[in-house]
């Protein structure tokens, strides 16, 4: 993989964990709002599956290469 490539999935795991930390923090504590956990629990949901999206077509890449 490129560079490019590593430092776009680093970037982007980055990104979800602290999504998903910003989501749990405001669910657990009653200091943010219902609306910002929803909203960044919601951020989370989209990214793990762009995520997911975005290793399924390497996978098949790497099956049709071969």
């Amino acid at each position: 993989m490129g560079k490019a490539t590593v430092f776009f999935l680093v970037t982007h795991l980055f990104a979800l964990t602290a999504s998903l930390y910003s989501c749990l923090a405001g669910i657990l504590t009653k200091g943010h709002s219902l609306m910002e956990s929803a909203g960044t629990g919601i951020g989370f949901a989209l990214g793990s599956i762009s995520l997911y999206r975005v290793c399924i077509r390497a996978h098949q890449v790497t099956h049709t290469v071969r």
